[in-house]
């Protein structure tokens, strides 16, 4: 545990002796994936589906698109091979930024020039590994090389939702993670050893497959784990002082706990970007020292340039003030809106029975947007308020609304929730509504 703690340590100074440096890395990386890479592969994703005509992709339509829309396909794959490469780039900048700033030889020329080197040594064969390796690895991966493009690539929730509710599904989704987890402690060298040592796809998974072969991959993975629970409770130790603080303020009145506010949030927005940047690059020196530990290597430190320092300060202005604006609007509400409330079936809290009028004039008084409510056809095709398909539960009458008139139906009383009412023709349900300026939604059953 103490060799563990005294890495940690080593690392740590590492990133404080350089943090302006690594937060332009990340901030600047963050910004452009935000600004131009992201909006641009959702543009571009937009146009291809709208050339073709298709509203969306799932599993439903993946055979029509496949054989009816092979243009559509070939678009779609080029955009993946872009994203591949974009991705890979990435890492690369992030890699070899991180090898340039711990041997004091960042510059803005020779970390393109040497991530374009990098760049240079893909070649087509390794596309479909890399591919492979990127959705397979994710969820580990992520956890160190962590960019806000590939942060995009996640299972939706929806499915996630669905896979929890089905004891099959989610002993599948368990045994998925498990095998990806592996899979990524295993398989975690694979890009230093590309970027780093100019390694082949194949070669890189074989190798970093060997590397961690038998418990190797525990000594990293060790002191990944310390890291995490030293960035939690760190986290959580800040949140509870700031929430502290701010429960404290709100108890002085006037503007200064909303001023407090905007300050903390800010604070707190700042902090947490500060510790994730902080963790990052500890991660980053944790599993790199596995490949190449050149962080440990004699240099001299170099205190961060003019350049550096402006560059930081310009950023630390524009940022933290669009923060700060966005903070003051977000605490003030301005973008909140009043969502469309709708009266099922005309009741609310069971203050009668349901698609009758005397309900319906209930709930008219707790203003609901719209009141929604049924309608089916009766034996002489006219209109009745009602939702179920037989009146036997609401009425007691074992009969569908199509086997009875409108006047039979309009005799008959309805009872639910302790309250009763006869049952209302469309043109009654509508007049009442006319009267008390009640938008309705009307739900045509067409049985």
């Amino acid at each position: 545990m103490r060799a563990i703690w005294h890495s940690l340590c080593q690392y740590s100074k590492n990133f404080w002796q350089h943090w302006v440096s690594f937060i332009i890395l990340f901030v600047g990386m963050d910004l452009v994936n935000q600004l131009i890479f992201i909006p641009l592969f959702r543009l571009v994703t937009t146009y291809i589906l709208q050339a073709g005509g298709i509203p969306f992709i799932s599993y439903q339509n993946i055979k029509i698109l496949v054989t009816q829309h092979t243009l559509v396909v070939v678009g779609l794959l080029i955009e993946l091979i872009l994203l591949l490469l974009v991705i890979y780039w990435q890492f690369a900048i992030l890699l070899l930024g991180l090898r340039l700033i711990l041997s004091n030889q960042m510059s803005f020329r020779r970390l393109m020039k040497e991530s374009w080197l990098a760049m240079q040594n893909i070649r087509p064969g390794s596309l479909p590994l890399m591919l492979l390796y990127f959705v397979l690895v994710i969820p580990f991966v992520d956890l160190v090389f962590r960019t806000p493009l590939l942060s995009k690539v996640q299972i939706p929730e929806f499915i996630l939702d669905f896979m929890t509710r089905n004891n099959t599904l989610l002993v599948i989704l368990i045994a998925f993670y498990v095998i990806t987890t592996i899979l990524g402690v295993r398989l975690i060298l694979t890009l230093p050893l590309m970027i780093y040592q100019g390694r082949r796809t194949r070669d890189a998974l074989v190798t970093s497959w060997h590397l961690t072969s038998g418990l190797k991959w525990w000594q990293y993975v060790k002191k990944l784990i310390v890291l995490g629970i030293i960035a939690a409770v760190g986290l959580t130790c800040f949140y509870l002082l700031i929430y502290g603080l701010q429960t404290l303020l709100d108890l002085f009145p006037g503007k200064l706990a909303f001023a407090s506010a905007i300050f903390n949030l800010t604070l707190v927005q700042g902090i947490s970007e500060l510790l994730t940047v902080w963790a990052g690059i500890v991660a980053l020196q944790v599993v790199i020292s596995v490949v190449d530990d050149f962080s440990n290597q004699e240099k001299t430190r170099k205190k961060a340039s003019w350049l550096g320092w402006t560059t930081f300060g310009v950023l630390l202005v524009l940022l933290g003030g669009l923060v700060v604006v966005n903070n003051y609007y977000y605490l003030k509400g301005s973008g909140l809106t009043r969502p469309i409330t709708i009266s099922h079936r005309g009741v609310a809290e069971e203050n009668g029975v349901q698609n009758t009028i005397p309900a319906m004039e209930r709930t008219h008084r707790l203003h609901p947007d719209y009141i929604e409510m049924d309608v089916h056809e009766t034996k002489d095709h006219k209109f009745v308020v009602l939702h179920d398909e037989n009146l036997k539960k609401l009425t007691g009458v074992n009969k569908t609304p199509h086997e009875l008139t409108l006047a039979q139906l309009t005799k008959l009383t309805a009872r639910e929730n302790g309250h009763h009412a006869k049952l209302a023709s469309l043109d009654q349900y509508l007049n009442t509504a006319e009267q008390l300026h009640q938008k309705l939604l009307i739900e045509v059953k067409t049985t």
